[in-house]
């Protein structure tokens, strides 16, 4: 009888959630039919929506119910899912930068190592850019559909050289994805969105030990890995995946409760990948304001472990992984022949001469920055390299990370006051880093505001901030123990909710709303 009464439950929760999700699948495409009159027949609409809507849901109930109570093994795979959905979801090529980084993915999954100027990929990937160009949506204002009718037309081609890249190792996992559809037979296209899905696998994968290592702020962490605008980095042809890995690992070692010996190499180890871009090393410096308390971390005879010789080895440890990316880019580029700036009025060394002779300037041109920007909030509903706004993701987005910083406010008495202050600090100066490494590097000189700043650059500072901020919504607010519970579990899936839906929106602009 029990069996019975348990089976009869299952089964009625399973009918409520197909009704729940025929029911939106109908109510979705009928707005897509009256408002946008898409391309598509109605019932292929209808069906198609019901049939994506369905199967995503699908997967999720499989992902939760194959594992259990394992609340870090079940965020990692819905990460992976919805990564995968971004992928698909987003436009060929359409990523940030994803024309050149895609390039060198190719390059690399051909055991293309080197880099020669002369090289030339138009017979394998021609009509791929010709049908995908980058910013599709600034030049054409059109449906992406057509593209994917003239590429399988093979009806245009186009001239496709070597790319500026000159690293190869964070390539690697996309370049593998490429080889592996390579031989399988799949074409330009298909390799595409095998490289998309290898970098998510890479992101998915790194995200574990970071969410396995959070013993508080796990809720700010889980939220800012499942944002949509870093799901639609990492789900294009990119080594950004690196870099947000590399982030919310060396901020997963501020959140354990205790540091020992035995974290030390993996602590170094996840400093590493910044040594793609330096700048973004300045992260390891949140090691610092991890209470002494929590930081038992001891020589075999007992003596204390500084973590300003840790922060002292990430450092060196990645300034030699640049040198050694750097000697080698140098060696194999004889035939690259000169790299352009794209604009000439930028200095490296004219920037610096100005900034040092007008630092209060350069000051009153960074906060001027963020104030015309709104401090870039707005670009948490940016896609396909800044050429699609959906109003309605950067509110989604900014309830996300609310929630998240919700999620941990029961975690007020977890860090001092002074390390709270030490966040708001640390995140301030990362900004200021980033501010400052595009002014010097990409602004002409003197401009009164910055050139090329993307709201994904601040991303890594983000769960600094958001701890910072819960730690302080704890003082004010006052959450009982079973309360905090209860938001724990409902907060579990407002990220996740989020991002789907975000997505949704993002397919919604890109092949059913009105060009």
């Amino acid at each position: 009888m029990h069996k019975s009464n348990q089976l009869n439950q299952t089964v009625r929760k399973a009918l409520l959630w197909m009704l729940g999700v025929t029911v939106f699948s109908l109510g979705i495409s009928y707005v897509w039919r009256v408002a946008y009159e898409p391309a598509f027949g109605a019932a292929a609409l209808t069906l198609g929506t019901w049939a994506c809507v369905g199967g995503f849901c699908l997967a999720t109930a499989l992902v939760v119910k194959l594992c259990g109570g394992r609340k870090t093994l079940c965020a990692v795979l819905l990460i992976f899912l919805l990564g995968t959905a971004f992928a698909f979801v987003l436009p060929p090529l359409q990523a940030p930068d994803e024309t050149a980084h895609f390039l060198r993915s190719y390059a690399v999954s051909k055991g293309y190592f080197n880099f020669d100027a002369s090289r030339d990929y138009s017979a394998e990937l021609g009509v791929l850019y010709k049908a995908f160009p980058s910013a599709y949506y600034n030049d054409y204002s059109r449906s992406i559909l057509p593209g994917f009718a003239q590429y399988f037309a093979q009806q245009e081609s186009m001239y496709v050289g070597e790319t500026m890249y000159l690293l190869f190792w964070p390539y690697l996992p996309q370049a593998a994805g490429i080889a592996l559809a390579r031989l399988v037979g799949f074409g330009a296209l298909g390799q595409l969105y095998a490289a998309r899905i290898a970098n998510v696998a890479l992101y998915a994968a790194l995200c574990y030990p970071a969410l396995k290592n959070c013993d508080r702020y796990r809720g700010i962490l889980q939220s800012v890995m499942m944002l949509p605008i870093g799901l639609h980095v990492v789900a294009g042809n990119s080594y950004d995946s690196w870099l947000l890995c590399s982030a919310f690992l060396v901020f997963s070692y501020f959140a354990k409760n205790e540091i020992t010996r035995r974290d030390l190499p993996f602590m170094i180890l996840a400093a590493l990948p910044c040594s793609v871009k330096m700048p973004q090393l300045i992260i390891v410096l949140m090691w610092l304001l991890i209470p002494e308390s929590r930081w038992h971390a001891q020589t075999r005879r007992g003596k204390r472990i500084s973590p300003w010789l840790v922060v002292a080895a990430a450092f060196a440890a990645a300034a030699l992984c640049y040198g050694i990316a750097t000697a080698y880019a140098g060696a194999f580029s004889a035939n690259y022949g000169t790299i352009e700036r794209w604009n000439p009025d930028v200095s490296i060394p004219g920037q610096i001469e100005f900034v040092l002779k007008n630092f209060p300037r350069t000051l009153a041109v960074f906060v001027f920055t963020l104030y015309e920007n709104l401090c870039y909030l707005p670009g948490l509903g940016e896609f396909c390299n800044l050429d699609v706004a959906i109003p309605a993701v950067m509110l989604l987005s900014l309830l996300s990370i609310a929630i998240g910083m919700l999620l941990d406010i029961h975690q007020k008495d977890a860090d001092t006051g002074h390390a709270a202050t030490g966040l708001v600090l640390f995140g301030i100066l990362y900004v200021g880093v980033v501010l400052a490494a595009l002014y010097v590097t990409w602004t002409p000189v003197g401009m009164v505001r910055i050139i090329g700043l993307q709201t994904r650059y601040f991303l890594p500072a983000l769960p600094a901030f958001l701890a910072a901020g819960g730690w302080l919504a704890g003082h004010v607010l006052a959450v009982r123990p079973e309360s905090a519970e209860q938001i724990r579990k409902t907060g579990f899936w407002l990220p996740y909710v989020t991002a789907a839906l975000s997505a949704v929106l993002l397919f919604q602009h890109c092949y059913i709303g009105p060009f």
